[in-house]
């Protein structure tokens, strides 16, 4: 299964390749993209339904889908609150 992905921007959806990845200025030419003033930013591998890879800063996407399930569901499962802790 897959990690779908959502741009909070455009609305597109895209599959996660990985995370970890990262990009400076000096990587781009001094120039980072629109919105970010930071010297550095965390970046999404990801590919579009044509398989295209496109990398995509993290503050940019949010988590549909893991395996198919929601986050909300997955987080309940260990996110239940304990009897015994009262």
């Amino acid at each position: 299964m897959a990690t779908i992905v959502r741009d909070i921007i455009s609305g597109a959806h895209f599959v996660l390749l990985g995370a970890g990845y990262g990009v400076s200025n000096s990587d781009i030419g001094g120039m980072m993209p629109l919105g970010y003033s930071n010297a550095d930013a965390a970046v999404l591998a990801v590919s579009d339904s044509d398989g295209q890879i496109h990398v995509i800063p993290s503050n940019r996407l949010t988590v549909v889908s893991v395996d198919g399930q929601t986050c909300k569901d997955l987080l309940s499962r260990v996110n239940k609150p304990s009897s015994s802790s009262q």
